[in-house]
C-alpha cells in the first residue's frame, strides 16, 4: 500500500544521500548502508548481494557506497561511475572486488 511506498521512497531518498556524504569513515557507512538494507550485518559481500537485489536506483546508490564511486546528479551518472570504478579506472576496495568475484 501506500505506507510501503512512503518507506521505500525514503528508504531509497536515504540511500543515495549516504552514497554522495564522504564525511563518514568507511566503516560507519557500511553500517548505515546495512541498515538502509535491511541487514544483519554490515560485511561487504553480505551489502553487495542485497544491493544486487535492491529497486535499480536503490542498487546504483548502494553500489556507489559500496565501491567509493562518485553517485554523481543522475542515476545515469551513478551507473556510469559504477562502471568506471569497477572497469580498472581505479580499483574498488579490496574486500568488495573478491566478494564480487565470489558471487559471479
Amino acid at each position: 500500500g501506500v505506507r510501503v511506498l512512503v518507506a521505500d521512497t525514503l528508504a531509497d531518498a536515504l540511500v543515495w544521500r549516504l552514497a554522495r556524504d564522504k564525511s563518514w569513515r568507511r566503516e560507519q557507512r557500511l553500517q548505515a548502508l546495512a541498515v538502509l538494507l535491511k541487514s544483519a550485518s554490515a560485511g561487504e559481500e553480505d551489502l553487495l548481494k542485497l544491493a544486487l537485489r535492491a529497486p535499480p536506483s536503490a542498487m546504483a546508490a548502494a553500489l556507489c557506497a559500496l565501491v567509493d564511486a562518485d553517485a554523481g546528479s543522475s542515476l545515469l551518472d551513478a551507473q556510469q561511475n559504477i562502471v568506471l570504478r569497477l572497469g580498472g579506472r581505479g580499483r574498488p576496495p579490496p574486500a568488495v572486488e573478491a566478494a564480487g568475484l565470489e558471487i559471479l
